[in-house]
């Protein structure tokens, strides 16, 4: 029997965490996400997670497409913490049981800086703990990069302190980077790699499959975020799924056919209205599978 973890991410564009564009959009825009997001969602994603969301925009985005009749539940965080919006939410399948989430913070005062928020989840018919980092890293509009690192170092710290409590967790870190799958927070911060069968000799590790999009082809979106501005390419690929290794150890298999970029054509033909993709993002998914012996 055949068992499946499917995961998505996708940066709406509704929220950016910062005072004069938080929740600010216009109602028809929220009306696009909400359509965009109910398409996703039909698809059968175990997980939905997201952010540049408010806790109003969720309200709204619950509103127009009735998660709870659809199966899902949703977890955000609702309070301002000291200026700091934390800007990320989870939509889930009401089969899998919520535990708990966490924000953490770094420094004080006006330096203080986002480091992650995490959400803890328990499902009964996989046997799994299995821990979400949603995160939006800090852009490159201004030198950020050492700030980025220590944001990684925190979470790859608190990802071997929950294996302390329980050495079988599985964690997914996934959401806008605002950086390439080569950079350095990425691959030393979090500690993570391209090749699955360095991941078979080392199940600390995280493994990335985005790393496929770097590479341009005519059969797959180039990038998740499109910014015309840059003068030596147009594409970038900020939005990533990262597992951890011990999900490998312990029987999941991962086919990187089912690691996809959602471009405009796929977004269209997840609704009947036609529209184009509301976000500045692209959604991405990966989709996890275990073969349970009986």
């Amino acid at each position: 029997m055949n068992q499946s973890l499917f995961v998505g991410f996708w940066n709406i564009n509704l929220s950016p965490p910062i005072g004069n564009r938080w929740n600010k959009s216009k109602v028809d825009k929220k009306i696009k996400v909400s359509r965009v997001i109910q398409g996703l969602l039909k698809l059968d994603f175990d997980f939905l997670c997201l952010c540049e969301v408010s806790p109003e925009d969720m309200e709204f985005i619950d509103n127009s497409i009735q998660l709870i009749g659809m199966g899902y539940d949703y977890n955000i965080y609702r309070k301002n913490y000291g200026g700091l919006y934390f800007d990320t939410c989870v939509i889930f399948k009401n089969t899998f049981d919520f535990v708990q989430s966490k924000v953490e913070v770094d420094g004080e005062e006006k330096n203080k800086l986002k480091v992650f928020q995490k959400y803890e989840f328990l499902s009964g018919h996989l046997e799994e703990r299995i821990i979400f980092y949603v995160t939006h890293w800090l852009s490159q509009l201004n030198d950020n990069k050492e700030k980025r690192r220590t944001v990684a170092s925190f979470i790859k710290k608190d990802t071997n302190d929950e294996k302390k409590f329980f050495n079988k967790t599985k964690f997914v870190v996934l959401g806008d980077f605002n950086v390439e799958p080569y950079d350095s927070a990425i691959l030393e911060g979090l500690r993570s790699t391209r090749d699955q069968k360095v991941i078979s000799n080392n199940s600390s590790l995280f493994y990335n499959p985005f790393w496929k999009f770097l590479q341009i082809k005519e059969d797959q979106p180039s990038g998740t975020h499109h910014c015309t501005k840059n003068e030596f390419h147009h594409w970038h690929i900020y939005d990533q799924i990262l597992v951890s290794g011990n999900f490998f150890r312990d029987g999941w298999n991962l086919d990187d056919n089912l690691v996809l970029v959602f471009d405009d054509k796929m977004i269209s033909s997840l609704h009947n209205d036609s529209f184009s993709n509301p976000s500045d993002h692209l959604p991405i998914c990966l989709k996890l599978e275990k073969t349970k012996c009986i």
